[in-house]
């Protein structure tokens, strides 16, 4: 019978429950939390016992509950409801999921709390001998009260509902500084939970496709996993729901990031065949890139959007610039690669231009950033900017690009520092996935996310945020800051793809102060491990294996050790 439905689609997704970590407050009359927080058959019965029961009459604060799941993570809760009076009508039940405490207790419109796209603050429905699952949400905490008066509702248990791409981890990083590693795990577990139905933005409220963010989050999962199909298949939806003349997401900017994400994609995996597939749109895309700049390379683009810290601010055009010269490199390489020649050289010729014609960037860390990161303007300048501004500077949308900008530059003990400082205030803030922004002034007298608000200090969460991200409408877990996995791949472990597809990679370390580190790395072929270890002044390589297909090369002064058999030591 199933064979004959017309299915339209299936969710690669898996689904996993998870018991609360902690209950966290009660309100009204509740009995029996700590049963919410035992392991139990997960179908309900007639008989149960360890029940958790919430119960309202005519007068007093209604019953409610605060759960703590430990972590934050995508999907839902599950409840398995025994019996309930009355019986013979649905219980009526809010709830209230958030990413911090502060937002799983606060009422629509309360700093800026919401629902948008997806609801995370909504009445449902319970009946008797049931067994439901509600929202789609990121969170980790949820509140849940008993809205019905004269009701009581006995409940057997509560899960989290945790649904993800189950997916196995390739790349890995380990090192003898715990912040470092803390920083890496956390920013891959953002990126893991953003893999959804597409690459997600933000798994609380942003389900669309936003093309620039998506640069980072590939970044980390090309580092992470390899070649994953959802790079392409978001690379697909964005390109054919923006018919040229259009801009992507109604963005200019971000139909420079598509030209860089689509090349830097196809060179990663050395398949080139979507850049064939979308040669037209590329050759058009270009061609309306290129239209807009004048033989001096001047241009004048109705709006130069970076990110939402410059937005509105002149130096936004430097870093669009900058994005600019980067799209046109990128479209040169693509333009050789499907035929298209007589372009490639205009975009060569248009990026001459655009190197003698570079707007002023003045302090900003995101333009400096990104036009340091392209070699472009004055180095001295870009480098004196980021380290001046520091961490209090950076934003985790760029922040992948300031730090690798910086280390390319002779400054990787200062981008570690800047790295530490930036991505541990977050986590010293409760955070347990990296945020959409962050400042480092938001921690000054204010209350972690797992904390309850104390008068006198700041909700971290609540009061904080500007531009689309104000308040509680702020993502707690956003996948474009995921950039510190690349960065230490490539600066700590020294990881460099010399060849599409990891056909070559050179090993060019730097501890920085480190005892040692250790980590792996995917490629076409396989996974090339590596590990160091520091002694005296000599970096030592200790272990090294990697697939027979793959050229390796390294910097002179690296001390190779013993190696074990089964690693490459004939290619050194």
């Amino acid at each position: 019978m199933i064979e004959h439905f017309d299915f339209v689609g299936a969710d690669e997704r898996v689904k996993k429950y998870i018991l609360p970590k902690k209950v966290l407050a009660v309100g009204g009359n509740v009995c029996d939390t700590d049963n919410l927080l035992l392991k139990k058959s997960l179908q309900i019965g007639f008989l149960q016992d360890g029940l958790t029961i919430l119960k309202n009459t005519e007068e007093g604060e209604r019953a409610w509950i605060l759960l703590d799941f430990g972590c934050e993570f995508h999907g839902g809760i599950r409840i398995m409801t025994s019996q309930i009076k009355p019986s013979k009508s649905p219980l009526r039940v809010r709830l209230t999921f958030g990413e911090s405490v502060g937002e799983a207790l606060s009422n629509i419109g309360q700093s800026y709390a919401g629902n948008d796209h997806s609801p995370r603050d909504f009445e449902v429905c319970v009946s008797q001998w049931s067994d439901l699952e509600f929202g789609q949400t990121g969170f980790r905490f949820v509140r849940i009260e008993l809205l019905d008066r004269v009701a009581e509702w006995k409940i057997k248990s509560i899960h989290g509902v945790f649904v993800y791409r189950d997916l196995p981890y390739i790349g890995s990083f380990e090192c003898s500084d715990k912040r470092l590693n803390e920083i890496y795990n956390t920013a891959a577990y953002t990126c893991h939970l953003n893999m959804q139905t597409m690459l997600w933005d933000g798994i609380k409220r942003d389900r669309l496709v936003w093309v620039g963010d998506t640069h980072p989050e590939m970044l980390a999962i090309k580092t992470l996993f390899g070649r994953h199909s959802i790079v392409e298949e978001n690379l697909r939806f964005s390109r054919d729901e923006t018919p040229l003349p259009g801009w992507m997401n109604h963005l200019i900017s971000y139909s420079f990031w598509w030209l860089i994400l689509l090349y830097d994609w196809c060179y990663s995996v050395d398949d080139f065949s979507l850049a064939e597939e979308s040669s037209d749109y590329i050759q058009g895309l270009l061609e309306q890139i290129l239209s807009n700049i004048d033989s001096s390379g001047n241009h004048n683009f109705p709006d130069y959007f970076l990110d939402w810290n410059t937005r509105g601010k002149t130096e936004a055009k430097a870093g669009v610039h900058a994005l600019m010269y980067l799209a046109l490199r990128a479209g040169e390489l693509l333009c050789l690669r499907v035929g298209a020649n007589d372009l490639a050289n205009r975009c060569s010729e248009t990026m001459k231009l655009l190197k003698k014609n570079i707007p002023d960037p003045g302090n900003s860390t995101e333009a400096n950033s990104l036009l340091l990161f392209g070699n472009l303007g004055d180095t001295f300048h870009a480098v004196k900017t980021l380290l001046e501004n520091g961490a209090d500077g950076m934003s985790t949308l760029l922040s992948y690009y300031t730090l690798t900008a910086l280390a390319n530059n002779g400054q990787v003990d200062a981008a570690i520092h800047m790295l530490k400082t930036y991505y541990g205030g977050m986590l010293d803030m409760g955070a347990t996935t990296f945020w959409e922004n962050f400042h480092m002034y938001w921690t000054k007298n204010s209350t972690r996310i797992d904390a309850f608000p104390e008068e006198g200090k700041f909700d971290v969460h609540g009061a904080f945020g500007e531009h689309c991200y104000k308040g509680f409408r702020h993502s707690l877990c956003h996948g474009w800051s995921a950039g510190p996995v690349a960065f230490l791949a490539e600066q700590i472990l020294g990881i460099r793809v010399t060849e599409a597809g990891g056909a070559h990679i050179h090993l060019s370390p730097n501890l920085s102060g480190l005892e040692y580190a250790k980590g792996s790395y995917p490629t076409k072929y396989g996974k090339v491990e590596v590990a160091y270890e520091k002694m005296g002044e000599r970096i030592v390589l200790t272990h090294l294996k990697a697939p027979k297909q793959c050229g390796l090369s390294m910097d002179q002064g690296i001390k190779i050790g013993t190696l074990n058999d089964n690693m490459k030591e004939e290619t050194i």
